[in-house]
């Protein structure tokens, strides 16, 4: 759910229609917002508090629904479908990177009143090695199952948060195939890593050299010794040793690079800070945006 978006499920009217309302409490959003998910096996209807109705039919098994500061209602959704999706999670979505194991919990409820069977199946993410990806299972009316996972972080994976899909088959009163986002954060709540970069004229070769700053902070208990390095395919990999940082301290490093402005236009370098004897490694992608002007092409007369 999109922070900010609220949707509440209402039980269902004497026909057993069921109802959900939906309504945005952020004020000055930049853009309007829509929810995306199966609720239905078929069309719902969108109704406004002014009775403007509208007809949303799924696309590729989503629906998507505005969502305002005022709320709406959706009429005809399948309420343990939507049920099944909200409480369908993940445990702990905050991966250390770190190289070792990290044990998870898939928590699938049944709302159902009736038992269900089905599956869920991962797709891969970059950096992640996921085990298992597919798992079946039957679960009784009414109750939850937990489905263990293990994930492990590559040593090159990138920090930051990142989207992994979920496809879940379920066999109940009807078939029904949901394609569910996860969102992911890796990163280390002990160590922080930042870095920016700027020009600087070389007084020598009257060139201009990029710097780049890596400034690291240890958010642990104990003191941490630390490589914090660069690399790209113009430079290399270089490295410098931080001993002994402190908890809570900030410290910088800085590595300057000749004429940078020329052979890193454009160019996309790795930096980060890695535990010189621990497992933990935080990688970050620096973006350098293009420095040289392009050279305006000549034309013959």
């Amino acid at each position: 759910m999109p922070v900010g978006a609220h949707a509440w499920v209402l039980s269902p009217d004497r026909q057993g229609t069921s109802a959900m309302v939906i309504w945005d409490n952020r004020l000055n959003r930049s853009a309007p917002l829509v929810l995306s998910a199966s609720v239905a096996t078929d069309a719902v209807r969108h109704v406004d508090l002014f009775g403007n109705e509208t007809t949303l039919r799924p696309m590729g098994g989503v629906h998507r629904m505005p969502v305002g500061d005022l709320p709406a209602f959706i009429e005809g959704i399948d309420a343990a479908l939507v049920l099944f999706r909200a409480n369908l999670t993940l445990d702990e979505p905050f991966i250390p990177s770190e190289t070792r194991v990290h044990q998870r919990m898939i928590r699938v409820h049944n709302p159902w009143p009736m038992a269900i069977t089905g599956s869920i199946s991962l797709d891969e993410a970059p950096g992640l090695d996921i085990r298992p990806r597919h798992q079946t299972f039957t679960i009784p009316p009414g109750q939850t199952a937990s489905l263990p996972v293990e994930m492990l972080t590559d040593r090159s994976i990138l920090s930051g948060r990142r989207a992994m899909t979920l496809v879940a088959e379920i066999v109940a009163d009807d078939d029904y195939s949901l394609r569910i986002p996860l969102a992911l954060e890796v990163g280390l709540k002990r160590l922080e890593c930042h870095a920016t970069w700027r020009l600087a004229m070389n007084q020598t070769t009257n060139m201009e050299d990029l710097i780049v700053s890596v400034r690291v902070t240890n958010h642990g208990e104990t003191p941490t010794n630390l490589d914090v390095f660069t690399a790209s395919a113009e430079t290399g990999r270089d490295h410098q040793i931080i001993a002994g940082l402190s908890p809570q301290l900030t410290t910088l490093r800085t590595f300057r690079f000749p004429n940078g402005r020329q052979f890193l236009s454009g160019k996309r370098m790795l930096v980060g800070v890695a535990e010189r004897d621990g497992a933990a490694r935080l990688n970050l992608a620096l973006e350098i945006p293009p420095l040289i002007p392009r050279t305006a092409s000549v034309t013959s007369p």
